[in-house]
């Protein structure tokens, strides 16, 4: 592998590099992850047909409650970190 500075392709709002020797950097932007929480929140959902179950796909029960967790409990900056720290 190349000693110098590999940079993914530019994403516009989000970017992952590693400089040989330094720690592996994610820089996702604030303004990227306040459109993905404004999007989350303007989501609309459909009302839960009965009677279905996960073999004709993930209940609406289950999407609310991964986009909750997104807007109220998950900590983008502190992932990030962990994540950066261990790769």
């Amino acid at each position: 592998m190349d000693s110098q500075n590999t940079e993914l392709p530019d994403t516009s709002l989000s970017t992952m590099t590693r400089v040989s020797g330094e720690p592996f950097q994610i820089n996702v932007s604030d303004e990227l992850l306040h459109a993905t929480g404004a999007k989350l929140a303007g989501a609309r959902f459909s009302d839960e047909l009965e009677d279905i179950g996960w073999e004709d796909g993930t209940p609406t029960a289950e999407i609310r409650k991964l986009r909750d967790f997104r807007l109220e409990s998950y900590d983008w900056r502190a992932e990030e970190a962990n994540r950066a720290a261990t790769i």
